[in-house]
């Protein structure tokens, strides 16, 4: 079934035919220049053992649509957080403690191989099956330079309300 979907493609969660595993699928327009890049920054970082980033597995061009097979993670913090709000309660102090640790050694995973994080926020922090966070990477990375060694991000404008 459908994920999401907004400005940024579709994402859905898929059953690989051949062994049974599930994985999150986004499909996008192949046409546009981030999207691109979203996939590149993704294919630096799967060669790499980024403990605390989804898992980027393959893509492919289908038509012209653009097509991401990732890691599935059981949700993102966004419904952890509303939940928590309905109920009165908050995270523990250990809680925290755990999502920023990882979230922010996702981060420096990403400086590391010279990929930015834009839009670090709770729908992009996904927690994992086994109770650990990752940082998701979708639409909002990009290389902090460009093969040619030409800095690819110049400036960043938030679109926090």
């Amino acid at each position: 079934g459908t994920l999401g979907s907004g400005c940024f493609g579709t994402v859905k969660r898929c059953r690989n035919k051949v062994d049974g595993a599930v994985y999150a699928v986004k499909i996008m327009g192949c046409n546009d220049r981030k999207n691109i890049n979203e996939v590149r920054a993704m294919a630096v970082l799967s060669n790499k053992e980024c403990s605390n980033i989804v898992r980027y597995h393959h893509s492919w061009i289908e038509g012209r649509q653009l097509y991401m097979v990732m890691e599935w993670c059981e949700t993102s913090l966004r419904p952890l957080l509303e939940e928590h709000k309905k109920s009165h309660r908050y995270f523990s102090e250990g809680e925290l403690k755990s999502i920023l640790q990882d979230t922010l050694k996702a981060l420096s995973e990403l400086h590391q191989y010279q990929v930015v994080h834009l839009d670090v926020k709770p729908e992009n922090i996904l927690k994992t099956f086994a109770g650990g966070t990752n940082l998701l990477i979708l639409g909002c990375a990009d290389r902090l330079y460009s093969p040619t060694g030409r800095r690819s991000v110049r400036a960043m404008v938030s679109t926090w309300q």
